[in-house]
């Protein structure tokens, strides 16, 4: 048997569903910033920020995920790590790695105008 569920019942749920939402966006941002910190403090290095970090949220973008939920992931990573890595990688003689940091930023913020 199905059960009507009133108005009342509906916008309890959503409610609900909202404040869960809004709380596992808080724990994701929390979580990102933790690893930009770790990068800060030297205990994460810059390939693993650039190739795990940024270019997985990155390549959301490619696999049809893109949300606005990565988009402040990578905002929050940018605006955690950014100068650092900035810094890191203006000082390589690698200039793949360079331009790999160029783009990735780059991808970021047409992603920011859109």
């Amino acid at each position: 048997a199905t059960r009507n569920i009133s108005d009342d019942e509906k916008t309890i749920e959503l409610e609900e569903l909202m404040y869960q939402r809004s709380k596992l966006k808080q724990k994701m941002l929390g979580n990102i910033r933790f690893i930009g910190e770790l990068f800060n403090v030297g205990m994460l290095s810059s390939r693993i920020i650039m190739r795990q970090c940024i270019g997985n949220l990155l390549a959301k973008r490619d696999e049809g995920k893109l949300d606005e939920e990565v988009i402040e992931c990578l905002a929050m990573l940018f605006s955690t790590v950014g100068l650092k890595l900035e810094y890191e990688y203006e000082s390589l003689d690698d200039e793949m790695r360079k331009q790999a940091f160029e783009r990735s930023f780059s991808d970021f913020k047409v992603l920011g105008e859109n």
